[in-house]
């Protein structure tokens, strides 16, 4: 059955514009055209844009996805390959965790009040930014000193190693999943 651009993206919960955009990437290559020039999709691109859309929600990049659909059109095995990003993808949101408990130790530090406010290490602070980093640590002070101890920088509970080894779990079944219902379309 074909399906025409607006049906696939209807059935698959995007807009049209991001099927098109998905074609210029790689990530969906068209079954055909219509005599009148438009494009049409077999049933397998519904579950490709499926699979697409859930490797997005595990925050993979447009070209690691891309690179994951190669090997899948080439009939390769995908498991060493998909193992090396996903680890990767766990890399960065590792990266990212520590960045972030950075900032909100920082801002923590501003609602606290403390006036000896660390500036990013990154070597990028100038002298604008540290003239307006103590001009908001002086006003969030102002307006701090008042407010009574929330807690609210009390940084949350690690998680604990059964609750990262379930989570783990969780989402290699659902990309097993994804793979499984992915390789069932090629056949």
């Amino acid at each position: 059955m074909a399906l025409s651009v607006s049906e696939l993206a209807s059935q698959a919960g995007i807009s049209p514009d991001t099927v098109r955009y998905y074609g210029r990437l790689g990530l969906l290559p068209e079954t055909g055209r219509t005599d009148g020039g438009h494009r049409f999709y077999d049933e397998s691109a519904l579950e490709r844009v499926r699979f697409i859309k859930g490797a997005q929600w595990f925050e993979l990049r447009l070209e690691e996805i891309r690179e994951l659909l190669e090997v899948f059109d080439a009939g390769a095995c995908p498991c060493g390959h998909t193992r090396e990003v996903i680890l990767g993808r766990i890399a960065a949101i590792d990266e990212q965790r520590v960045r972030l408990d950075e900032i909100r130790g920082a801002l923590c530090r501003l609602l606290g009040g403390d006036r000896a406010l660390v500036l990013p290490s990154d070597g990028h602070a100038n002298r604008g930014s540290e003239e307006m980093i103590k001009t908001l640590t002086t006003t969030v002070a102002r307006e701090a000193e008042d407010a009574a101890d929330c807690g609210c920088c009390q940084p949350p509970p690690p998680p604990t190693l059964e609750d990262e080894v379930r989570e783990l779990h969780a989402r290699r079944e659902a990309v097993e999943r994804r793979l499984a219902g992915l390789r069932g379309v090629r056949r």
